[in-house]
């Protein structure tokens, strides 16, 4: 799967951009906004909605069951290409986390588990959050920072990312154990084959 002409084009125009963080900043919602919908789209139930709240503009990628029930399955945030250093890299996380979180919080979502997706500019972060048998949720960073998400390489990886969000239904009851020994190695092994899996991909795309 590659990504088509437009959405490259405009990767190269926002990293041409240099500093001008504001105009980079609503292109930047522009190609991430392109990208969802190549992956997300309403045919197949999705609604990709763009959030204004006082902290901040983000989108929410949401399900359209066929009982009418809509289920938040994806937060994104993002920020202008300036912002790619460890202070953005850890507010998009910190950020990330706590709109996962607010999902459950305010009920936007049935399932147990639901995805994050962080930008700045062209680099991406992909992030899960599940709740465990006592509904207390746990994050967990599926894949660090990779550049260049409209690469061949990124495309195969958010090909995955897709997969899983488009099964998420299937993720319905919490399945992370609530006593600490047993969650830690839960997460371990989850992150064990999830990494394994990913790396087997960079390699394939290299």
């Amino acid at each position: 799967m590659r990504y088509n002409d437009t959405i490259k084009r405009l990767a190269a125009l926002i990293g041409g951009l240099g500093d001008d963080a504001r105009e980079a900043h609503f292109h930047v919602n522009g190609l991430y906004n392109g990208i969802l919908n190549q992956w997300f789209p309403t045919v197949a139930g999705y609604v990709i909605e763009p959030q204004v709240q006082e902290d901040g503009v983000f989108m929410i990628v949401r399900h359209l069951d066929a009982s009418r029930r809509m289920n938040s399955v994806l937060v994104v945030e993002l920020k202008g290409p300036t912002k790619y250093n460890a202070t953005g890299k850890r507010d998009i996380q910190t950020a990330l986390t706590a709109r996962m979180e607010k999902q459950f919080q305010f009920g936007h979502t049935t399932y147990g588990k639901i995805y994050g997706l962080g930008g700045i500019g062209a680099h991406w972060i992909w992030m899960a959050c599940v709740k465990d048998i006592t509904g207390r949720p746990t994050v967990i960073q599926m894949k660090d920072w990779t550049d260049d998400i409209t690469s061949d390489t990124s495309a195969e990886l958010f090909h995955q990312f897709a997969l899983r969000v488009a099964t998420i239904e299937e993720c319905m009851m919490a399945c992370i154990p609530a006593e600490k020994p047993l969650k830690d190695a839960f997460i371990g092994q989850f992150l064990d084959v999830t990494i394994s899996r990913m790396e087997s991909i960079d390699a394939t795309c290299q």
